[in-house]
């Protein structure tokens, strides 16, 4: 079997049977479609002869379909009707939300704070979010936003977004009450300690040592399994926090957390983005989520 443009021809000729049969009349079916009377005729003559017998009985006044003329007009008028409801059907369609994967620590400090901006300049994107610890076991995400390590094996649909920072922080009235001139004040105030759960996450000992001090005697006084039960105790003035930043930006609203003394960390490591649908709208939120990049520090490349 060939190609359907191959055994069905051009359309034109089949707009001219479809009107000229339901209207009865070449010059009236022209009139229609915008096109000469002569232009309906040869259109019509050329695919009788392709067809090798006639579609239409020529009156003095009107036509009239034969037999197999019916016969194929039938099927054209059922075809082209089906498609216009199809186009009618799919203008008239919402678009789907463009889904956004992320882990739960990103969306609540980085994506969500910020997603009002983007509903205000693209009220006809509806965004669907999906955070979870694992955002790369979502299936059919539009884009998924991931820390990968430097040794992840990463395709080419996969950008880079930005680096990632951990600084030691805490609220300014912490500051305040626990006064921090060194490193070494950070490390005898009160610290607020992450259970990680793999070596992305750095630890108080890997700051003790990057800043040249033992970590011996090192006892964060308060331990949590979630980054965020950790920044909210630290945004209620229980202790310091190493915190997630890009650039000298915290993943969190900016003057909830001041900088303290000593060594920001490289993370091993840095969040890419990667797209996968590419429905109406999804270019829009790629080039959102990459400005978001650039707007809470220095993009990747």
């Amino acid at each position: 079997m060939g190609s359907l443009r191959s055994e069905i021809g051009q359309l034109a000729p089949l707009f001219a049977l479809e009107a000229a049969g339901r209207l009865g009349s070449f010059t009236r079916a022209a009139q229609e479609l915008g096109v000469t009377q002569a232009a309906v005729s040869k259109q019509i003559g050329a695919r009788e002869a392709r067809l090798g017998q006639l579609l239409f009985h020529r009156r003095p006044r009107n036509v009239e379909l034969t037999e197999a003329g019916r016969e194929l007009f039938d099927t054209t008028a059922m075809a082209l009707g089906s498609i216009a409801r199809a186009m009618r059907e799919a203008q008239q369609r919402p678009f789907a939300p463009i889904t956004v994967a992320l882990s739960v620590r990103l969306s609540q400090l980085w994506l969500m704070p910020r997603l009002q901006d983007f509903a205000a300049s693209h009220p006809d994107i509806a965004i669907r979010v999906i955070a979870q610890d694992s955002p790369e076991t979502v299936t059919g995400a539009d884009f998924t936003v991931i820390f990968k390590g430097p040794t992840a094996e990463l395709g080419p649909d996969w950008s880079p977004l930005f680096p990632a920072e951990i600084r030691a922080m805490a609220t300014s009235g912490f500051v305040a009450r626990h006064p921090m001139q060194t490193a070494g004040d950070v490390l005898r105030a009160p610290l607020i300690q992450y259970d990680a759960p793999d070596q992305s996450w750095l630890t108080w000992r890997d700051w003790a040592r990057a800043a040249g001090l033992s970590a011996v005697d090192l006892r964060p006084s308060l331990s949590v399994n979630r980054y965020e039960d950790a920044l909210a105790a630290a945004l209620g003035g229980q202790g310091t926090l190493l915190a997630w930043c890009s650039g000298d930006r915290p993943l969190i609203a900016e003057g909830a957390l001041v900088a303290l003394p000593g060594p920001i960390l490289q993370a091993p490591g840095a969040f890419y983005l990667r797209q996968a649908g590419h429905q109406p709208g999804t270019a829009e939120v790629r080039d959102w989520i990459q400005g978001l990049a650039r707007e809470t520090g220095q993009p990747l490349g």
